[in-house]
């Protein structure tokens, strides 16, 4: 949808400046930059032996490079949002009183009948129960219904307190709290046919914990381990390997084309700002203690694209130079207080997405004019 989006976006932005800026630009006056002559000192030390282009480039490649070595990957969907401490505290209280945990993580166990519904519900309780008692989880809600075996077995005990059970069963049953069990159970209607009984499980989450919980599952017939947070985060971790991956080939196509068509000096002078403020964008997040995420990628497709252009600007506008710098710095400032304000947003996986935009926005406004260093080279020769 975000591609789908912004292709349509930038096609009819790009139809409406052909169509109309020609048109409209006719009865324009030409007045004098704003602060010409600042940027005109500033596109000049870009050339001749000034060292600020080396000291400018070195420092972004210590940020870069510290900032990377310190990010790490959290495809966690639980981190993308910043819980109100308000929830949170009744979400805590809410487990402590009931036993029962948020987490969307349960068994499904199936039979063919009810009767081996439960049957199968017995074993894999035997199973939880030995996890208990290993501290891998904290409890399992399984459903108050026994197999015909079981019931045999406890049928002695049961008819000498039936009566008291029986009244507090009259009493649970015409109860609200009762009706959150019927939701446990799926098909069986009138005793015959497929049933599916779900066993929601607490705990903390932890790898040894989902290994012994999986391999429970997988131990008894008919049983499912379902953990739709696991599945999400994976599918998550899934579309930003792809997306890394496609930024990677991308880089390396733009780079192969630029080659061609202008030489590798010149491809370099466009793409070295690119990477840069692309890793500068990453690097943010590692010093800022933050995880790159899917979020951060979709980011960095935003960064390389506006990176190329600012690039691009310079290496042929290279005889206003001036003009393209106060461009280049105005799409930038826009860019800044339309989407890296994000940075300052209270849920995380936004805020993600302000700071690698707003850092690798910048570093690509540092660095673009490169292209003008490595043309004044070949005129000085």
């Amino acid at each position: 949808q975000l591609g789908v989006f912004s292709i349509a976006g930038l096609a009819a932005s790009c139809a409406t400046v052909f169509a109309w800026y020609p048109f409209l630009s006719k009865r324009f006056r030409r007045k004098p930059l704003i602060g010409r002559n600042f940027l005109r000192r500033y596109i000049a030390v870009w050339g001749g032996r000034n060292r600020y282009p080396a000291i400018l480039f070195a420092c972004l490649a210590v940020f870069a490079a510290g900032g990377l070595m310190l990010a790490g990957t959290n495809d966690d969907i639980g981190a993308l949002q910043t819980v109100p401490s308000h929830l949170k505290a009744d979400e805590d209280l809410i487990r402590t009183l009931t036993g029962n945990d948020m987490t969307q993580r349960w068994f499904v166990v199936t039979g063919s009948s009810p009767e081996e519904a439960l049957q199968r519900k017995d074993a894999l309780g035997e199973k939880l129960a030995a996890l208990k008692e290993e501290g891998l989880i904290t409890g399992a809600t399984l459903i108050p219904l026994n197999s015909r075996a079981t019931q045999q077995s406890d049928w002695e005990l049961i008819k000498k307190a039936s009566p008291a059970v029986l009244a507090k069963l009259r009493v649970w049953i015409r109860d609200s709290v009762s009706s959150n069990w019927g939701r446990l159970v799926l098909g069986g209607g009138g005793g015959v046919g497929e049933t599916s009984l779900m066993i929601p499980v607490q705990g903390d989450r932890s790898a040894k914990a989902d290994a012994a919980l999986q391999k429970a599952a997988s131990s008894v017939p008919g049983t499912v381990w379902v953990d739709r947070r696991a599945d999400l985060n994976h599918l998550f971790s899934g579309v930003r390997t792809m997306i890394e991956a496609l930024l990677a080939a991308s880089l390396a196509l733009i780079f192969a084309i630029y080659a061609w068509r202008y030489g590798l000096k010149r491809a370099a002078g466009i793409i070295v700002p690119c990477i840069l403020s692309v890793a500068c964008g990453i690097a943010s997040l590692g010093w800022a203690g933050l995880p790159v995420n899917i979020f951060s990628l979709f980011a960095l497709v935003l960064v390389l694209g506006i990176g190329i252009d600012y690039s691009l600007f310079f290496g042929n506008f290279q005889k206003e130079a001036d003009s393209t710098l106060f461009a280049v710095f105005t799409a930038m400032v826009t860019t800044m207080i339309s989407l890296g304000i994000l940075v300052f947003s209270g849920t995380a996986a936004i805020s993600n997405f302000g700071l690698v935009l707003a850092a690798g926005v910048f570093t690509a406004f540092l660095a673009s004019p490169l292209i003008l260093r490595l043309d004044r080279k070949e005129e000085s020769v």
